[in-house]
């Protein structure tokens, strides 16, 4: 037999290889890019979490502290102005699902839409809100959002007369003893600290954006009160009751609270307490 020769092609052999290494090089830099973009995304979606998350906190805070009154949750007024357009938008369209853009709303509300619209949804305003094409977004409004005009001012209507009502509403009189009981008054020095106490309470609790006017005014009438107690001549406060007047729709409780104290403190005063 013959001695068989075997021949290789050297460079055929190397672009090959330069290919292969080339084809390597390629799909290690499309998975750096896939995993570099999987890695944004992650970043991306997390930025939105931690800042849904800061609003539902904004939002809880917001509303805790505004009044219920006569089982109504009062909203705030920022809340109350951004319902009404979103009201009128679903008279206009008839639908509860809306679609609403930046320019539906005043221009010094844009920064804060997006928590405005949480606190909403906390209130139980709207189902759910999310952002659609740029600029714009879907809404789903509550049922209860289209009848919170109305039940609010039901509502203060209610707790004003029943306010008007407990002023100093005198059920009976009965003597005994030192203790004079008018009613659910009591001429007595602890229940008229009783009163204090549960006013200033309730203005730190319900006062609102009224706290600081509200403790001015509360001053004045604990001053009142003690000028009455040392039965000095009954003076005109006419002013201080005109301001008083100005919480009556708003702060109904303050209104026959502090009434109450001042009927109080006249009755200490003419039975020479």
């Amino acid at each position: 037999m013959g001695n068989i020769k075997f021949t290789f092609d050297t460079r055929k052999l190397e672009r090959q290889l330069k290919n292969q290494q080339q084809e390597a090089e390629r799909l290690a830099e499309r998975q750096m890019s896939a995993a570099k973009l999987q890695a944004e995304m992650t970043a991306r979606e997390a930025r939105r979490q931690a800042e849904k998350e800061k609003r539902i906190a904004v939002a809880m805070a917001i509303v805790e502290k505004q009044p219920v009154i006569g089982g109504v949750k009062m909203m705030d007024k920022v809340s109350e102005k951004v319902l009404k357009i979103l009201l009128e938008l679903h008279q206009k369209e008839e639908n509860y699902k809306l679609k609403v853009g930046y320019d539906s709303f005043p221009n010094e509300y844009h920064n804060g839409l997006m928590q405005i619209f949480e606190n909403l949804q906390y209130y139980g305003m709207i189902f759910n809100y999310a952002p659609f094409l740029r600029g714009t977004f879907i809404i789903n409004l509550s049922p209860t959002a289209l009848t919170y005009f109305e039940d609010k001012e039901k509502a203060q209507k209610i707790e004003m007369e029943k306010q008007m009502q407990q002023n100093i509403s005198i059920h009976s009189f009965t003597a005994t003893g030192s203790n004079i009981n008018f009613g659910t008054i009591v001429d007595s020095t602890v229940t008229a600290q009783n009163i204090v106490s549960e006013i200033e309470r309730k203005i730190e609790e319900q006062g609102g954006e009224d706290k600081a006017e509200l403790k001015i005014l509360f001053d004045e009438v604990k001053e009142l009160c003690e000028t009455i107690k040392a039965n000095m001549p009954l003076p005109k406060r006419a002013n201080l009751m005109n301001r008083i007047s100005n919480h009556l729709e708003k702060h109904g409780w303050f209104y026959g609270a502090v009434a109450q104290l001042i009927g109080n403190a006249a009755m200490a005063a003419m039975l020479g307490k």
